[in-house]
């Protein structure tokens, strides 16, 4: 995790009182600290130590370029741009070819990444910052201006608890957590506070900042010549290789599994890339002790324990009861619906396990996805489509 200040204007430190109150709420409990300094920047990266990564895997300071890079996350083309940039194996480590990336293109490096990340790139000399978040948003990555300081986190809840601890929570956030159509993933419980969109970054030069966009989904080329054959050939060899670049020998691994197909072939996939780990985990949300309901035309436990049984897998149900959900809720960090997943977390914890893969993407861009339809039903003119969707 990274959290830190920004004074790319003056220079002058955050007031001491603030940076602590942002120390101490946002070190989490596991974590070994790494504070990072330069001219007009502080932070800390927090590394969990069940994890198998070392300070240089996030953070690296070029110090004749007065040039500092942290990153929370991963990048899955490294052989790739280690081989534009002329890189030898030696400069692999993540922010190292983040930094030669950057000297290479510029803010535009972000573009040609693959990944899941949130990146901060300081440059003491031109008094320049900025904060770069996914294209899609598996990374969280949240901000806050405090003139003449920008506050910055992975942890955009703590972030929110840090800065303004004695502000009552937004009353469009509590309406908003009883939504589902019309659910804003961008609200944040203090006003004060914003998540960087996917697909964006933040910049701040001279004490000024913006948001910049990156990534266009909208304009990329449709290619109206695939057929059927194609697009699922095309969709085997992505999901194939979207498990396969995640896939690393250091993690401990188990796959979330369910009755629908999305979940179970990255499920399977993961194992077959495991092969040799034992036991390996098929995490159901499905309580094993829920009664059969007599409308529900199949049962998903019977799905899961099939799955499982034929790729060498156990089964986990997540069984919660009435003190688990007062106790879950009851954590300011967490505000997931999934009570289940919350579940899923422990189970995994007491088994030493330190990477999920899921079948279900993309927090901010895929899950809540009628935004989306609906604006491409009405901007393509099929009304038909869009009022057989909503018959009122």
């Amino acid at each position: 995790m990274l959290f830190g200040a920004i004074n790319s204007g003056s220079g002058q430190p955050p007031p001491e009182q603030v940076l602590m109150n942002v120390r101490t709420t946002l070190s989490w409990d596991g974590c070994s600290q790494h504070p990072v300094e330069s001219e007009g920047f502080w932070a800390q990266v927090l590394l969990n130590t069940a994890l198998p990564y070392q300070p240089s895997d996030h953070h690296f300071h070029d110090q004749e370029a007065g040039l500092l890079v942290l990153v929370d996350g991963c990048i899955y083309n490294q052989q790739a741009l280690a081989v534009d940039l002329g890189l030898g194996s030696d400069e692999l480590h993540t922010p190292h070819l983040v930094a030669g990336a950057f000297k290479q293109w510029g803010p535009a490096f972000v573009e040609k990444l693959n990944g899941d990340f949130a990146i901060c790139i300081h440059l003491a000399g031109s008094k320049e910052s900025y904060l770069f978040r996914d294209h899609v948003g598996i990374r969280p990555l949240a901000f806050a201006v405090l003139e003449p300081h920008v506050y910055f986190a992975t942890d955009g809840m703590g972030l929110c608890k840090a800065l303004f601890p004695h502000e009552p929570i937004s009353r469009d956030y509590l309406l908003n957590q009883f939504l589902w159509d019309g659910y804003n993933q961008d609200l944040m419980p203090r006003p004060g506070v914003q998540k960087l969109k996917p697909g964006h970054y933040l910049k701040i030069i001279g004490g000024k900042w913006e948001t910049v966009r990156y990534w266009h989904p909208r304009n990329i080329y449709e290619d109206k010549s695939l057929n059927r054959e194609k697009v699922l050939a095309d969709i085997k060899t992505l999901v194939h290789d979207a498990v396969k670049i995640r896939c690393d020998d250091r993690f401990r691994a188990s796959a979330h599994m369910s009755g629908a197909l999305d979940s179970s072939v990255v499920a399977v996939l993961a194992r077959k890339a495991y092969t040799r780990q034992h036991p390996f985990y098929g995490l159901s949300w499905t309580p094993l002790r829920a009664p059969m309901q007599d409308n529900l035309a199949y049962d998903e436990r019977v799905l899961v324990r099939t799955m499982c049984e034929r790729h060498y897998m156990i089964p986990f149900f997540a069984d919660f009861g009435a003190e688990d959900c007062l106790g879950f809720s009851g954590e300011w960090r967490s505000t997931c619906h999934y009570l289940a997943e919350r579940k899923v977390v422990e189970f995994v914890r007491e088994k030493k396990i330190n990477l999920i893969f899921s079948g279900w993407g993309g927090d901010e861009f895929v899950s809540m996805g009628n935004r989306g339809i609906d604006a491409d039903l009405i901007k393509k003119c099929q009304l038909r489509s869009f009022f057989h969707k909503y018959p009122w």
